[in-house]
């Protein structure tokens, strides 16, 4: 069965993020028109943060890494981590 492949945002969205990521961490105010799109934006960087995390959990595993090992890591128990990133093949 082929491997599911990682969320990605589309480029403009990525670099959206990107930008709101750098003025966040500069310490710039954020300034947003309402709470809804606060909740867009946060959605957004979730979506991204999260198809990151898979590619790690993917590469750690390639390298040998436990299930166990990646739960030490995300300090999550092996069979939640094994449940949320587990492939098929597995």
């Amino acid at each position: 069965m082929p491997r599911r492949p990682p969320y990605a945002p589309p480029l403009s969205e990525q670099d959206g993020l990107r930008t709101l990521l750098a003025t966040l961490l500069a310490g710039d105010d954020l300034v947003l028109s309402s709470a809804l799109d606060t909740l867009a934006v946060d959605a957004a960087i979730v979506r991204m943060l999260a198809a990151r995390r898979a590619e790690l959990v993917d590469r750690a595993r390639a390298a040998g890494a436990s299930w166990t090992d990646v739960g030490v890591a995300l300090d999550l128990d092996r069979s939640t981590v094994f449940t949320r990133y587990a492939h098929p093949t597995d």
